[in-house]
């Protein structure tokens, strides 16, 4: 769950970075936004992994910060 919080914004980003309709860029920020949001909620219920032996983890101080910012 930590990857895909990580990996979705960026590949969104360089998706609309590549792409020339400003409606689709619009959407996309959304729906990448909602989801993003949903799997930020999602991290509260999940229990805690790791990701790259240990390196990335996400602790309830770093839940709360995702949370707010």
């Amino acid at each position: 769950m930590i990857a895909s919080a990580i990996l979705l914004p960026f590949a969104a980003g360089l998706l609309a970075f590549v792409v020339r309709s400003d409606a689709f860029r619009r959407g996309l920020v959304v729906a990448v936004a909602i989801v993003h949001a949903s799997l930020v909620a999602a991290t509260w219920f999940a229990p805690s992994e790791t990701l790259l032996e240990g390196w990335v983890a996400l602790d309830d101080v770093g839940r709360l910060f995702l949370t707010i910012s």
